[in-house]
């Protein structure tokens, strides 16, 4: 991911990681028709975005195409736009490293907190 100029990629995790390298990026998500059918009679989709870096911006950020709007063609416009406008692609930037940054919690001083509690003490 860090090598690339943009990532195309399916939800989840590997969109959190890609923000992370703060590299622009286009979701595409399909799930089984029964399967969505049944998410959207029962309003089980809670969020208006499926993709991490979306969700935590509060905000669309990098495009979503999912289900019928997941194909080659509207994929291969999504990424172009990436290509094509480097002030788009820019502005992500100080997204990305305000999410960044807010998900950041001192991990390594935490971690040695957690486990200098265990360790008995000098007597």
């Amino acid at each position: 991911m860090i090598a690339g100029d943009c990532v195309l990629l399916a939800s989840g995790t590997a969109a959190l990681e890609s923000m992370l390298c703060k590299r622009p990026m286009v979701i595409g998500h399909r799930i089984a028709g029964l399967t969505y059918a049944i998410v959207r009679a029962f309003g089980l989709l809670k969020s208006a975005h499926v993709s991490l870096p979306n969700i935590l911006a509060g905000k669309t950020l990098v495009p979503e195409l999912l289900q019928g709007e997941c194909t080659a063609d509207n994929l291969h416009a999504a990424l172009l736009r990436w290509f094509r406008d480097a002030d788009a692609a820019a502005a992500l930037q100080p997204e990305f490293l305000a999410i960044h940054e807010a998900l950041r919690r001192d991990a390594s001083a935490r971690a040695a907190d957690a486990v200098a509690v265990l360790l008995p003490r000098p007597a």
